[in-house]
């Protein structure tokens, strides 16, 4: 196993790639195979690797010579070979090396491997979304708030037409949920500026496949339910014999799911609270919220963490049962999409289908029209994803 330490972090000439064996050598670029510090665009990063595994990992030189840095530039203007003296420098690499074998000693790659390096691999493949210039000249033109107006101008077009592909940080949160890293702020765009994406087709449409009701079916499941497709409707029949609407079964499920209080909930559907306590506390019982959310407890005293479904370490920052709950669904959620994703990228294949932008549990597509009817079946087909017994479902519908 090789160990590669970026040339930014080293004098910009030339990276370091140390070995097991105590041997290092100095390269241009990361050898086949190599995890890497310091390279944003290296699938085998050490600094994602102790994002989603708890572990520590600082890469950040000593704060006095950061300080000093920074009072005559800036932390990218200067190498950090640069910023502290030799023997400084040689003890921060030396314990850099020391924490990332530790780091890959630690067992916690499985999830890398598994789930993040293949999300990864998937949101590199987006490709960037042709703008039409009159509506985004228009809008631009509305008068919109400071704000706004910079959201939609990193949308703007170039000379051929189209913006800069998006990119997302995998590690932006604790849960794991995307946010933004650079090109087109499409998770801050509001839905009445949407209108500056154009297809890349001649008659094309863009298109959302977005999973259907996600983190409810996901408490279902971890709850052992077997729902079917409507999960808010079945649980409206199942439950409560159609007594309150699926919209309010589907209001009482999402505050369950993230905590709401009782009160709330009654606020929300107009009932009182003795009813809005047995709404809540039959949704509870039907997902085994209680039996869930005492697991997750016991973990995050134990360990400090918990995990999600597919292993992911999410810091047990605060340890409320209600949101060790939703940070294990939310980020459960969040794994099962981009698996769902994947699979639906390999099944339409890439003619005339163009991967644009991931929102969330959609995946936004510009779509040749003679690939509609293929997106369109999509709706009637359940997404099988590993470590589930129940299958997942999208709708598809124009963006």
């Amino acid at each position: 196993m090789l160990l590669h330490v970026s040339a930014r972090l080293v004098d910009w000439n030339r990276g370091l790639t140390f070995s097991r064996d105590g041997s290092v050598t100095s390269d241009d670029h990361p050898p086949p195979g190599a995890w890497t510090i310091g390279d944003p665009d290296s699938l085998f990063r050490l600094e994602d690797l102790a994002a989603v595994s708890g572990c520590k990992l600082d890469v950040s030189p000593p704060r006095q010579f950061l300080q000093a840095a920074l009072a005559v530039g800036s932390l990218k203007s200067i190498p950090f070979k640069w910023m502290m003296p030799p023997a400084v420098y040689g003890e921060y690499l030396r314990r850099l090396r020391d924490e990332s074998w530790d780091l890959l000693d630690a067992g916690v790659m499985e999830y890398y491997s598994s789930c993040f390096v293949s999300t990864r691999r998937l949101l590199r493949g987006l490709q960037p979304t042709a703008i039409d210039r009159r509506i985004f000249d228009g809008h631009v033109r509305d008068g919109l708030s400071t704000g706004q107006l910079a959201i939609l101008q990193s949308f703007r077009p170039d000379d051929s037409g189209f913006a800069a592909a998006v990119r997302y940080n995998q590690c932006g949160s604790r849960t794991g949920r995307l946010t933004g890293r650079s090109g087109p702020q499409i998770l801050r765009l509001r839905k009445d500026l949407r209108d500056v994406i154009a297809s890349r087709f001649d008659g094309g449409t863009i298109y959302q496949l977005d999973f259907v009701s996600l983190e409810a079916r996901i408490a279902a499941a971890v709850g052992d339910m077997e729902p079917e497709r409507d999960i808010y409707t079945h649980l409206a029949k199942e439950i409560f014999s159609d007594r309150y609407t699926r919209s309010a079964v589907k209001l009482a499920c999402l505050s369950v799911i993230y905590g709401a209080g009782r009160k709330r909930i009654a606020n929300q559907l107009g009932i009182g609270l003795v009813d809005a306590e047995k709404i809540a506390g039959a949704i509870s019982d039907a997902f085994n919220v209680r039996e869930v959310s005492r697991g997750l407890l016991e973990e995050a005293v134990a360990t400090g963490a918990i995990t999600n479904r597919f292993g992911r370490k999410i810091i047990a920052t605060d340890k409320s049962s209600h949101v060790l709950y939703n940070n294990y669904i939310q980020s459960t959620g969040v794994d099962v999409a981009m698996h769902g994703f994947g699979k639906l990228v390999d099944i339409v294949g890439s003619s005339g289908i163009a991967p644009l932008f991931v929102l969330h549990d959609a995946i936004i597509l510009d779509v040749d029209p003679k690939r509609e009817a293929d997106i369109l079946a999509l709706g009637n087909s359940p997404i099988a994803i590993a470590g589930f017994s129940v299958p997942f479902y999208v709708d598809a519908e124009k963006f």
